[in-house]
């Protein structure tokens, strides 16, 4: 390779070195083994991996700069301080935002999630928002590359081999509450999933998908209903061939209108897991 490509072996080093910001004329080996980082100034060169998150990532000093903080909103939620505290909750205090950090399976940051408690801006319907700072800087992530929480609940996941698939980092929060660190819940941002995250989700290795969309319905005689249905039915459907998929599917009217499955708290959803519906694909 050395003769063929018109290159030494001395270029080869400098090139290394400039990659990854040694200095070529440091002749201590032991500060060039100790370069930190190294990996990371080489990962822009590495080719992701199908499941592999694609956005940028973030320094996580960034979250030493909000304020610790257990929202009332939160509390009245059924989520707990401790809940709170180890998923990293804190507030924005120059935009009156709760924040969510949201990280990948390697456990970087790739984005902050923020409730606003702004009336004005969640009546205009930026209730979930990316944060920006008032500096202009933005931590806005990839939505529909991100399962929210599955790197805290991986090791679970793989132990009971289900998933739960939520809409929003609410009910995640909820479930970890509810079952003291012991849930397989993830959050999609959303309803819809995308074959990404659907083939994370195959790698972990489960024979369930457990459909937790919210109740987003009143009446089963409404066209909000038969949406719910084909919602659920495109989630399973890409589950097809792969492994069981169910949905709790609230058949006793125990949720509220816009309701998700953990929004009662635990008794309610516990019934709801019980009483799951199987989705035919």
């Amino acid at each position: 390779l050395e003769g063929k490509s018109g290159y030494g072996f001395v270029d080869i080093i400098k090139y290394i070195c400039e990659v990854c910001g040694i200095d070529i004329n440091e002749s201590n080996t032991r500060h060039i083994i100790n370069q930190p980082s190294w990996k990371k100034r080489l990962s822009v060169y590495q080719v992701a991996k199908k499941s592999q998150y694609l956005g940028k990532r973030y320094d996580k000093n960034i979250l030493n700069h909000f304020l610790s903080y257990h929202p009332q909103t939160f509390i009245d939620d059924g989520i707990s301080e401790e809940t709170m505290n180890k998923f990293g909750v804190a507030f924005y205090a120059p935009s009156k935002q709760i924040t969510i950090p949201v990280y990948d399976l390697d456990g970087e940051l790739v984005g902050i999630h923020c409730r606003n408690l702004d009336a004005n801006k969640v009546a205009k319907g930026y209730k979930w928002i990316p944060l920006k700072l008032k500096c202009g800087l933005d931590y806005r992530f990839k939505t529909n590359e991100i399962l929210y929480g599955l790197n805290m609940n991986l090791p679970y996941i793989k132990h009971t081999k289900q998933i739960q698939l939520f809409e929003s980092p609410k009910a995640v929060l909820q479930m970890d509450t509810m079952f003291d660190n012991q849930t397989s819940a993830v959050a999609m941002f959303g309803m819809n999933l995308g074959l990404r995250r659907r083939n994370q989700i195959i790698e972990t290795g489960i024979s369930e998908v457990i459909i937790g969309i919210d109740k987003d319905y009143e009446s089963e005689d409404s066209q909000e209903f038969e949406a719910y249905i084909r919602n659920v039915q495109k989630i399973a459907k890409m589950f097809k061939g792969y492994c069981k998929c169910s949905v709790l599917y609230d058949r006793m009217g125990l949720l509220g209108y816009k309701d998700a499955p953990t929004d009662k708290g635990i008794e309610i959803y516990k019934t709801l897991y019980k009483e799951r519906v199987v989705v035919d694909t």
